[in-house]
């Protein structure tokens, strides 16, 4: 088969059919390795996931060292990213990212956390700036999963204003289908809030890891 003659080489970039094929192999493998998490019904492809395709073209990434950035009362750091076609060592795509603890879903982030996610950002960002094209034809959303760190509550259905001690963990904690799922819940929720659902977390965790088992 082609497709299996193509495993273990690096693509062309260029090629209409080496494009497709990068496609329907990342279609298949994000789905199977749970590499995306969905996001009010789209779904949004984590860094590996990313970094798979570019790899199937050669293209790998330099990430250069986080830079805290002085801000008062801030945490935060930038970090930029290269692309590098191994084959003939020239750069082909950069990016460039910041995290801050700032962020509704960082508050609670140490700082090597926060540095560490800029950095991870800018790797999404740069194979974004690339592939995003080819993501899109992969079915997915053209954006990187990190990069929706900010868009949270979505599992949710209540209104802002409710009584948190009336809201259904256990219900909102089944709607994650994935462990990626399960982690952005868990970011969205407040100190206390965890401290409530620590159990309902474990338990949904051992669901979901039981189902992938089954499944493979």
């Amino acid at each position: 088969m082609e497709q299996l003659k193509k495993y273990g080489q690096a693509l062309q970039l260029t090629n209409v059919d080496d494009a497709l094929l990068v496609a329907q192999d990342c279609a298949k493998l994000i789905r199977e390795k749970h590499l995306s998490a969905k996001i009010q019904g789209k779904e949004f492809v984590m860094v590996e996931g990313w970094q798979f395709a570019g790899t199937r073209f050669g293209i790998i990434p330099i990430p250069d060292n986080p830079h805290r950035i002085e801000r008062e009362g801030e945490i935060v750091y930038e970090c930029s990213c290269d692309l590098l076609n191994v084959a003939t060592g020239v750069k082909v795509g950069h990016g460039y990212a910041i995290c801050s603890n700032l962020e509704s879903s960082k508050r609670n982030f140490a700082e090597y956390a926060i540095a560490s996610m800029s950095q991870t950002r800018s790797i999404g960002k740069a194979y974004r700036n690339l592939l995003s094209w080819l993501m899109k034809a992969s079915g997915f959303e053209p954006t990187p999963f990190e990069e929706m760190d900010e868009v949270k509550n979505i599992y949710k259905d209540e209104p802002k204003t409710e009584i948190p001690s009336q809201r259904n963990f256990t219900q909102e904690a089944s709607k994650c289908e994935t462990l990626a799922d399960l982690k952005l819940w868990w970011e969205s929720l407040s100190v206390q809030e965890k401290k409530i659902c620590e159990a309902v977390k474990k338990n949904r965790k051992e669901e979901i890891e039981t189902i992938t088992r089954k499944a493979s």
